[in-house]
């Protein structure tokens, strides 16, 4: 060995006390192909999503869910509410069906709108069924 060498050869190497060793998992990552089309995957992910198409209700069906509400409001029902109702997708032609529980705060008849105590707001016209104990009929 060199002698000039031996007074450092077997001196550690000073890190700075703020400084942190990258583990190697991290290193490797840096070496990584970058994505080249930004928003490819997520495109090809959307393409792919599913969507229902919006059945169109029946007048007796539509006249079921009117008896129901005009129920609600002549009552002042206060019980819960289970609710099928469609949701219009904002990117697709379609959308999804959804079940929500809860009271009905009011229902605002001018603008076709049930708003429940949750805070959610429902067109009528999205509104598929509608389920509640106190219902004389079906």
């Amino acid at each position: 060995m060199n002698p000039k060498y031996e007074k450092i050869i077997n001196i550690k190497h000073h890190y700075p006390k703020n400084h942190r060793i990258m583990p190697i998992e991290n290193r490797a990552a840096q070496f990584a192909p970058f994505a080249a089309l930004t928003g490819y995957e997520e495109s090809i992910q959307e393409v792919g999503r599913e969507v229902e198409k919006k059945r169109e209700l029946l007048d007796s069906e539509k006249d079921i869910i009117n008896d129901k509400l005009r129920y609600i409001i002549d009552n002042k029902i206060q019980g819960e509410v289970k609710v099928i109702y469609f949701i219009k997708d904002n990117k697709k032609d379609g959308g999804k069906y959804e079940e929500m529980t809860s009271s009905i705060r009011r229902i605002d008849e001018e603008n076709r709108v049930v708003i429940f105590k949750n805070k959610m707001k429902i067109s009528i016209d999205d509104i598929v069924k509608i389920y509640g104990d106190f219902f004389p009929f079906e």
